[in-house]
This record gives structure tokens, sequence and C-alpha cells, in this order.
């Protein structure tokens, strides 16, 4: 099995990364820091699967080298779960995103990250209500503390 971790720069997916595959992969995303991607194989539930951290990408339109790394990468390789991180505090911009990945008809889980810092700015996002709004599975998650990690990989 195949899990691509796929979101815009700085949304906590190499953090996400870091918590499943022990990796300590680049979190920055200085000018030429995540245009390519990393695997790692990891033991979930006692099986093998390969999680891919993709560049950070705004969208799938292919105007950059993130996106086209982003998009070569689905296209030439067997896929069987995206996971979207999406930024709590950026959550419009994220779930433009996301809207573009469920048109893939692939199987999608969203992430929704960082949602102590939205907490902490006011901002309160209902999950289940999103969940029910987009027809794909909302998990809530704080990957900087380990939180929500074990959940989104044993849905």
């Amino acid at each position: 099995m195949r899990f691509a971790l796929i979101g815009q720069p700085n949304c906590g997916k190499s953090t996400l990364f870091n918590q499943v595959a022990g990796y300590k992969s680049e979190t920055g995303n200085f000018s030429g820091t995540s245009v390519t991607y990393i695997e790692s194989k990891v033991r979930v539930m006692g099986q093998v699967v390969t999680v891919v951290d993709l560049p950070g990408t705004y969208t799938l339109e292919g105007t950059n080298p993130a996106e086209r790394e982003t998009l070569k990468y689905l296209g030439s390789n067997e896929v069987d779960l995206i996971i979207n991180v999406v930024d709590s505090t950026h959550l419009q911009q994220g779930l433009e995103l996301t809207l573009e990945l469920r048109a893939l008809n692939r199987p999608l889980v969203v992430a929704l990250n960082m949602l102590d810092e939205a907490e902490a700015m006011g901002l309160k996002v209902d999950g289940p209500q999103l969940q029910e709004i987009l027809g794909v599975p909302v998990m809530p998650l704080i990957a900087s503390k380990g939180r929500g990690v074990q959940g989104l990989f044993l849905r």
C-alpha cells in the first residue's frame, strides 16, 4: 500500500511524515528544499506501507516545479490513499486543493492539521460538518504533538 501526503507549503506534511516515519526530512519550504518527494516504509497494524511526502503545492495545475513533481508522482505511481494535509488556520486555501484532489476520484482523507493554532486564533473548525460537505473522511490532527496521527493511519 502507498499513502501520499499532499498539501500546501508549510501545512505540516513533513512534520506528519516525520511523526510516522521517524525520518527527519527538511520541514522548511525555502526555495529548492521540497521540489522532490521523500518516501519511507512504515509498519501500520502489522502491514508495511509506503508513505510519501510530496512537495508542497497550492494547486494541481502544474504551473511550477513542485506542482509538476506532485502531478508526475500521482500519474506514475499507484497511490492507494491520498492524505490531504490542510492547515486549519488557512482553511479556505487548503480546501481549494482538496476540491481538486476530490476530482481525481481516488481514496482521499483530509487531515485537519494545526487545530491547536486555529483554536488559539479563536477559530473553530467543525470537522464532522466539513466531512459531510466534502463527502470524504476528515480527521483532526496536531502533527507537531503527534495528536491524531495514529487514528489517521489506522483509519
